[in-house]
């Protein structure tokens, strides 16, 4: 599997709260073979609830919560309006990303920064802690 992959198009519309949300998403990952295994992987961000922290504007990898340790799992990202800069951590190939794509990324492989201009209206998902349908 790659280390960035398209898997799809959600939709923007009906974006109310965030428990709505995560129950459509969780249900679309689903029909796109992934599954979530918990209510906590949901980051869902609502437009000017963005942090001011430069540090996500800086290429970085997500850590896993002990000591910040880069480790090998995957991340679902989405957003409405100016999508997350990606690029690949060795050769530094950036990925372009359309608005309203479903990105499934490796997070040891691939960096990520939050784009410099973050636009008003701008609702944003990451997902962490999937894991894969086998099919039967």
């Amino acid at each position: 599997m790659k280390a960035v992959q398209v898997i799809g198009r959600g939709e923007r519309s009906g974006l109310r709260d965030r428990k709505w949300i995560a129950h459509h998403f969780r249900e679309w990952l689903w029909e796109h073979g992934i599954a979530v295994r918990s209510n906590l992987s949901f980051d869902i961000r609502k437009p000017g609830s963005y942090t001011t922290d430069a540090d996500v504007r800086k290429w970085h990898q997500d850590g896993d919560g002990r000591n910040n340790k880069r480790r090998r799992f995957w991340l679902v990202m989405w957003s409405n309006v100016k999508p997350t800069e990606l690029r690949l951590k060795r050769s530094k190939r950036i990925f372009e990303v359309a608005p309203g794509h479903v990105v499934l990324v490796r997070n040891d492989l691939v960096e990520h920064r939050s784009p410099t201009e973050t636009h008003e209206g701008r609702w944003f998902i990451r997902v962490t802690d999937v894991a894969f349908i086998q099919p039967s």
